[in-house]
């Protein structure tokens, strides 16, 4: 017989609600005998039937846990995943969490457990990924080619399940200051590990990896010398590691170089040497260090903009790869705006305020952006260019125009504006 939820407690009793939901799934649960698959199944309707978000606010959480009132025993207390992650109830061979997010974005992972998430506060962009795997380099890391399967905005209320391995890879952006996530999960499924996290556009690496120690300390060693020897040196140790450098260890010493030798002949003679020894596995890896920088540019910038709008515009050009996608989310989450009346208007505002005054242009415009004392400032021309960009008008004629034409084209941060095709 199914079980019936109970009426949950809205008296403040934090403790008492969280049971109730916690019982109620272990219930469920054990009628299926603590099956794993049939988890994620039950505590999504556990979450819709006795609805987390109808009934608490984040200061509730906030309020409960500064009041000093008890709290079962508490996962990650390092605090690796969420900002913080508060444990809430703890059942048998489950627990359910509150995950605050404050400028959090989660890297496109997969899950050791099951389970199911709902939104209790804020909203987030969820994108659905798909891995082929094309080599298996050992058991820390995996090449293939990531797919970008589906995106949607979820707001309050809305629930997920999660699966374990590879049939649920995802990542979440959240976009209010702060988000916050009811997560219940399994403790663990030994057979849906290791946890991959994938790098774009085809990495996978064990997040949680244990290197073997030669490597770690090797990498210890050149973290060392960047920072107390000279470019040369540096440039030196790099090559030593690179000469009969395995797959693994090269990854990582090119990623120490991308970060850290600035001048591109010395990092161009880095890649021949290792394109020598690895061949096209180091086109991979080079794919990935440009869109991980990429990707840091455009959270760092997130971080410091102050307006909703924008935080919403950098959100989706770092989680989406093209226009059509990029326009769905802004139809979604302004449905009686023009899409591209709004993206535009997001250019300019960033284009003037936000950035106006720092070391490079926000969308890789340094050449044209400070022109000797003003730079070039948003105006109806700069606008043209910018809508003629996103309907795929031919370049203009005058050199300068068509020169920042080209560039907002080429653009690393805009790019997926102007990208048609669907994917990376």
């Amino acid at each position: 017989m199914r079980a019936v939820p109970k009426r949950p407690r809205t008296d403040g009793n934090m403790n008492g609600f969280f049971r109730d939901l916690g019982e109620h799934i272990e219930s469920r649960w054990a009628e299926r005998d603590f099956n794993e698959g049939a988890f994620a199944n039950i505590a999504q309707r556990a979450l819709e039937e006795l609805p987390p978000h109808k009934h608490l606010k984040p200061a509730d959480l906030i309020e409960h846990v500064l009041s000093g009132a008890p709290l079962p025993e508490q996962f990650d207390l390092p605090g690796s995943f969420g900002q913080p992650p508060i444990t809430l109830f703890v059942g048998t061979g489950f627990y359910i969490d509150a995950l605050f997010w404050v400028d959090g974005t989660t890297s496109v992972h997969q899950h050791g457990f099951e389970g199911a998430f709902q939104v209790l506060s804020g909203s987030s962009i969820h994108s659905r990924y798909r891995f082929d795997l094309d080599e298996q380099i050992n058991s820390r890391m995996k090449l293939g080619r990531l797919h970008l399967e589906g995106v949607e905005l979820l707001t309050r209320g809305q629930t997920r399940e999660i699966h374990a391995g590879s049939r649920f890879i995802h990542a979440l952006f959240h976009l209010d200051r702060p988000s916050v996530t009811i997560v219940v999960r399994t403790i663990g499924n030994p057979q849906a590990q290791p946890q991959w996290s994938h790098r774009k556009p085809g990495v996978a690496v064990d997040p949680f990896r244990k290197l073997p120690p030669r490597l770690m300390r090797r990498l210890q060693v050149l973290k060392l010398v960047e920072r107390t020897q000279s470019p040369s040196e540096y440039l030196r140790a790099l090559e030593t590691l690179l000469i009969e450098g395995d797959a693994e260890t090269t990854f990582y010493v090119l990623q120490e170089a991308f970060d850290h030798v600035a001048d591109a002949k010395n990092l161009e003679k880095l890649w021949v040497r290792a394109t020598k020894r690895h061949g096209a596995r180091i086109d991979r890896f080079r794919a990935v260090f440009e869109q991980s920088r990429r990707e840091n540019a455009i959270i760092n910038r997130r971080r410091s903009a102050l307006d909703p709008e924008q935080r919403y515009f950098l959100a989706i050009l770092l989680n989406l790869s093209d226009r059509a996608q990029i326009m769905k989310l802004v139809s979604a989450r302004f449905p009686r705006r023009d899409s591209t009346d709004t993206v535009v208007g997001w250019i300019g505002g960033l284009w003037n305020t936000h950035f106006l005054g720092a070391d490079r242009s926000p969308f890789g415009l340094e050449d044209f952006w400070f022109n000797k004392r003003t730079g070039i400032r948003w105006s109806p021309a700069v606008e043209k260019l910018v809508r003629a960009a996103l309907a795929d008008r031919a370049a203009p004629t005058e050199k300068e125009a068509r020169a920042v034409h080209r560039t907002l084209l080429e653009s690393a941060i805009l790019r997926p504006l102007f990208n048609r095709a669907k994917g990376r």
